[in-house]
């Protein structure tokens, strides 16, 4: 799907110029992860939600509204 596409060179240009553990590339990645799943790949968007959710925590902290929202994302993809 060309949303993933370009969702997928958009994040290779945020970590280029704006670095892995920026909040805009955290988002970035968010939406990745999303059009992975929209795309099919429901596994793969569970990986890459999981990968998203430990860095989260990491820069943003454990009780950050985008955390919370990684971790209700999570649990979609599970069901799926």
């Amino acid at each position: 799907m060309e949303a993933l596409r370009l969702s997928n060179e958009l994040l290779t240009d945020t970590e280029r110029m704006l670095g892995r553990d920026h909040p805009t590339t955290l988002t970035v990645r968010d939406n990745v992860a999303r059009w992975t799943g929209y795309c099919g790949d429901h596994a793969g968007a569970l990986r890459l939600y999981k990968e998203l959710l430990t860095d989260r925590i990491r820069v943003l902290g454990q009780d950050h509204p985008d955390v919370l929202a990684t971790r209700e994302n999570i649990a979609y993809w599970m069901g799926k």
